[in-house]
């Protein structure tokens, strides 16, 4: 058995989406790793993060692992196999991914250095292409265990956890072109009659074509 690689989940509204950790816990497994599942719900994003690489520092009584971080609103729709060779080509390189995913107003989490892209424009990056920054929505790679998730850098001008975690941490991921489904963008029906919207992965209008 290969080292452990963690699967820390992201979770201030106590929740989880099953099907997302399963796939990543079988990924790894194929892969030959031991799944190690770290799970925050304190209450915010931030205060999240922090406490999930406190409790895996803890655990792994170092500074240094790797592994998946993942919100908990996030639905892995692809396939166990795109997952695990992902995984796989990662471990080679020793780098990270971020798979994207649908924000509102038609922009995805992928961000090109200055702006972030349109859900089109996400779409048309070819797979593994490296990208400046991501969201850290659906992310692989290096978990560097004694960092402090913070939101702003004002010497540097910059804004978000996510755009600075990688730039703080000299992280240029790759991106993971599989299909995810960001739930918290998808309205809940209110009759027998209505369809659920928004399930989005592959178009900026949020449908599976």
């Amino acid at each position: 058995m290969k080292p452990a690689r963690f699967i820390i989940v992201i979770s201030p509204d106590f929740r989880v989406v099953p099907t997302t950790v399963a796939a990543a816990v079988e990924a790894l497994m194929l892969e030959g790793f031991q799944p190690v599942l770290v799970m925050s719900t304190t209450s915010g994003l931030l205060n999240a993060r922090n406490e999930s690489f406190a409790v895996a520092r803890r655990m792994t009584k170092g500074d240094e692992a790797r592994g998946f971080m993942i919100d908990d609103d996030i639905h892995y729709a692809d396939t166990v196999d795109n997952l695990r060779k992902a995984i796989h080509q990662s471990e080679i390189e020793k780098s990270a991914f971020v798979a994207p995913y649908l924000l509102g107003s038609g922009k995805s989490s992928i961000h090109d250095g200055t702006n972030l892209l349109t859900w089109k424009e996400a779409m048309a990056l070819k797979n593994w292409s490296e990208i400046d920054t991501g969201g850290l929505g659906f992310y692989y790679g290096p978990l560097p265990l004694n960092y402090h998730f913070h939101v702003t850098d004002s010497a540097k001008g910059l804004t978000g956890e996510d755009i600075l975690f990688f730039r703080e941490n000299h992280i240029k991921p790759h991106v993971l072109q599989v299909k995810l489904q960001h739930l918290k963008l998808i309205p809940i029906p209110q009759g027998i009659d209505d369809e659920p919207i928004g399930w989005g992965c592959r178009d900026e209008k949020g449908s599976n074509n």
